[in-house]
């Protein structure tokens, strides 16, 4: 089975768990993103083990100018290679004022890895100006997940200044609102993990042009076309 590594910037964007044993429980927003991808492009669900991590902290020798994307995601390309990883999907959060940045370097270390000789299948993203963008972009997700919260209208998601703050305030109201009628409050953590399990792929591309449909591109065409190539038909 194929064997995917997601690395991020955020814990709950990949769902890393420090210390209480719920690592394999949760899989963060990544997955559940990278999952309805591939089911919208292949029209049937597709299967896939998988593990995550941080961008690596690399050390910094003094007097040495700071090593930034490039050399993090060639780190990360050469560890998941050596752990024999069959691809690896890597989304990092963009503000909109240095948009386009971070992609480029993103994009400059895996053509780093490769000239050293890691071809491994790699998905390169920039949640615009964070993740939890992608999260607002799906009003249906959205609803189905924070109740009357989610159920107001917003701006685009990408225009938001603060989303993660936005989608902290609409979870307030919805554990407010679920504690009032007696109802089970879910952890935040879950929340955002179901409104990504909800999203639909063309709602998050349209209201997310700039950082969302860019990455799906790159799901689709190093991921899906290398690691799960479409069966010709008959």
């Amino acid at each position: 089975m194929v064997w995917l590594r997601f690395i991020g910037e955020g814990r709950e964007d990949v769902g890393i768990v420090l210390g209480n044993g719920e690592n394999e429980r949760r899989c963060g927003c990544l997955v559940p993103f990278v999952e309805n991808i591939l089911r919208a492009r292949s029209g049937r669900s597709v299967h896939f083990r998988h593990d995550s991590s941080l961008l690596p902290r690399l050390n910094l020798r003094a007097g040495r100018p700071r090593r930034g994307y490039k050399e993090k995601v060639k780190a990360a390309l050469v560890a998941a290679n050596e752990d024999r990883r069959h691809g690896v999907v890597i989304v990092v959060d963009e503000p909109s004022s240095r948009e386009g940045s971070r992609l480029s370097r993103l994009r400059d270390g895996r053509s780093a890895a490769r000239e050293a000789g890691v071809w491994l299948p790699c998905a390169l993203g920039v949640a615009i100006p964070e993740i939890e963008s992608w999260l607002l972009a799906d009003d249906r997700a959205r609803a189905n997940n924070l109740g009357a919260a989610g159920r107001r209208p917003l701006r685009q998601p990408e225009e938001i200044d603060e989303p993660k703050a936005l989608f902290s305030s609409l979870y307030g109201e919805y554990e407010k609102e679920c504690e009032e009628s007696g109802k089970h409050v879910w952890e935040q953590w879950e929340v955002k993990e179901s409104c990504a399990v909800d999203s639909r792929v063309d709602v998050v591309e349209f209201q997310c042009p700039r950082g969302f449909a860019p990455f799906a591109d790159e799901v689709r065409t190093e991921i899906g076309n290398r690691l799960f190539p479409r069966k010709a038909s008959r």
